[in-house]
């Protein structure tokens, strides 16, 4: 897959992961476990952790499988913060309402 990677809120991953649970996708995240990591990864960067955070999300692939069985097309993506990473599956519609890096640098400017 060849997108330039996107932005997403703590907040609005938690809700796609939701929506990825609910649509039985292959990869989604245990929420508890990974807010316990990345309030290390910010303790130990001297950042705040908050539902704001940006968290990049990385575009692998389009995938079409769920439990080894056709399924509607969606989008295998990674997140990767400090030594936090997790595959995340979401719909083609949650990964397009993330935010691009040009939009994320003119809200930080």
């Amino acid at each position: 897959m060849m997108e330039e990677y996107r932005f997403a809120t703590l907040r609005a991953l938690k809700t796609i992961n939701r929506h990825s649970i609910d649509k039985g996708f292959n990869r989604t995240i245990k929420w508890s476990k990974y807010c316990k990591q990345m309030r290390r990864v910010c303790a130990t960067n001297a950042l705040a952790f908050h539902d704001d955070l940006l968290i990049p999300v990385i575009p692998l692939m389009y995938h079409e499988h769920k439990g080894g069985r056709s399924c509607q097309k969606h989008v295998r993506t990674l997140t990767y913060v400090g030594n936090v990473s997790v595959f995340l599956d979401m719909t083609i519609r949650d990964f397009e309402s993330l935010r691009f890096r040009e939009d994320v640098d003119e809200v930080a400017a």
